[in-house]
């Protein structure tokens, strides 16, 4: 099955070994109250040290009107510079800048003297 990414997920490092080793310290021995206290506040705090309201939930507002009006806007913009391109080299393809003749007369024979 394909890694899907979740973006409600929080990739964290690997734990250090002292971690583990409070883990299996956990698991084998028994726990007090302190212990338990102690690994709970480290969880509910940020870092710099202070106490996460968990019970608020805080969420970012989405895009604004304006935003979507000015990525709008922009593909808007794309589309038409593509299509103006488009409609450039069809309309130009066939002229031939080779095609043009130019002449050049002067007033002067080849001995250099004036006619």
């Amino acid at each position: 099955m394909p890694n899907k990414k979740n973006k409600n997920f929080t990739t964290r490092p690997l734990p250090q070994a002292n971690e583990t080793k409070n883990f299996d310290h956990y698991l084998n021995g028994s726990v007090t109250n302190e212990t338990i206290n102690n690994s709970l506040s480290e969880i509910f705090e940020d870092d710099n040290g202070k106490r996460v309201n968990v019970k608020q939930v805080t969420i970012k507002p989405k895009r604004t009107f304006f935003t979507w009006v000015g990525i709008v806007v922009f593909y808007l913009l794309i589309i038409g510079l593509i299509g103006g391109g488009i409609y450039y080299w069809f309309v130009h393809r066939n002229s031939d800048a080779t095609a043009l003749d130019i002449q050049i007369s002067a007033a002067v024979n080849f001995a250099g003297y004036l006619s």
